[in-house]
């Protein structure tokens, strides 16, 4: 208990000194996220070894609890899963022949290991209040910990309302795009059309609410200087708004990718992915070539996005 309590006050520094604790993990969608993405919500962050049987245990049975309570209360808050020792490509397969069916857990692979897990640290876990709080979590019991910490009055604000859903099954289409799992807008689109029904008039209602917020979405990132940030976030937005109206966002996605500087910043991304590729080999030889390459980018592109972010994990 005494090691998670200096993790707790270890990750309040690091908070107050701006770093972000998702800066560089590999989260199992491939989507690149940061602590920001869940401002206002509860996340709980757990590192494990992968290859402890302790783990595997805890994983089935503590881990699976969190995620069903998740799942049935419907609230704000995201577990996320995080290992050195399953790179992310393999991570839907490490669940599965785990037998732990968590779908809608949020997996990530850490290449640095920043916990330092290992044999002697096999787990650490905390939970990040809505208000930015942190409190560590223990091995023995987190589910039962989690729950006594967090309530529907604490866990925070949800992206979109869901005041008047009374139906069942459109709040399952509401949680569906509340966490925004593949196809959710587009089966929320058809439900409401299904006509003046008390399921369809729910539904449109939902649809208005999810429009509203990404309309304005769409307005803010359409409107950002031309950056490797900006296709980015262009590119996440015209993926998470799938089922809507994405014209604007692609239009100017468009016209960033025409601009030379900006086909520059995706040759460099495409390096840099490549190399990632080449570190998450089990090969040495192929690791070896991918810190190579990583340094090479940081020499010959060292002002592009990604020339810098490869500076760093050259490092």
């Amino acid at each position: 208990m005494r090691t998670l309590i200096i993790l707790a006050t270890c990750w309040c520094a690091t908070l107050a000194r701006g770093h972000d604790a998702f800066d560089g993990l590999r989260f199992v969608d491939g989507t690149e996220r940061s602590l920001g993405s869940f401002s206002g919500q509860t996340i709980i962050i757990a590192s494990f070894a992968g290859d402890c049987p302790p783990i595997a245990t805890w994983l089935g049975k503590e881990a699976k609890a969190i995620h069903a309570w998740i799942e049935q209360q419907k609230l704000p808050v995201t577990l996320v899963l995080v290992t050195p020792d399953v790179p992310s490509d393999r991570l839907d397969d490490f669940d599965r022949e785990g037998g732990y069916g968590m779908a809608h857990a949020l997996y990530a692979f850490d290449p640095v290991n920043r916990e330092a897990i290992g044999r002697d640290n096999f787990f650490q876990c905390r939970l990040v209040r809505a208000d930015g709080g942190v409190e560590a979590l223990p091995f023995t019991g987190t589910a039962q910990h989690v729950r006594a910490l967090v309530t529907s009055a604490t866990a925070g604000t949800y992206r979109i309302d869901p005041a008047g859903i009374t139906l069942a099954p459109v709040k399952e289409l509401w949680w569906a795009v509340e966490r925004g799992r593949p196809q959710a807008i587009r089966a929320l689109v058809a439900a409401a059309k299904s006509g003046a029904t008390p399921a369809g008039t729910e539904a449109a209602a939902v649809l208005e609410r999810v429009r509203a917020l990404l309309s304005a979405r769409q307005d803010g990132l359409v409107a950002q200087a031309p950056s490797m940030s900006a296709i980015e976030n262009l590119e996440r937005f015209v993926a998470d708004a799938d089922g809507t109206d994405t014209r604007r966002a692609q239009s100017r996605l468009k016209e960033l990718r025409a601009m030379k500087p900006m086909k520059e910043e995706e040759r460099a991304r495409d390096i840099y992915q490549q190399c990632q590729r080449l570190l998450d080999s089990p090969k040495p030889d192929q690791q070896k070539s991918g810190r190579t390459n990583l340094a090479a980018l940081a020499a010959k592109m060292p002002g592009t996005a990604y020339g810098a972010k490869a500076a760093i994990a050259a490092r």
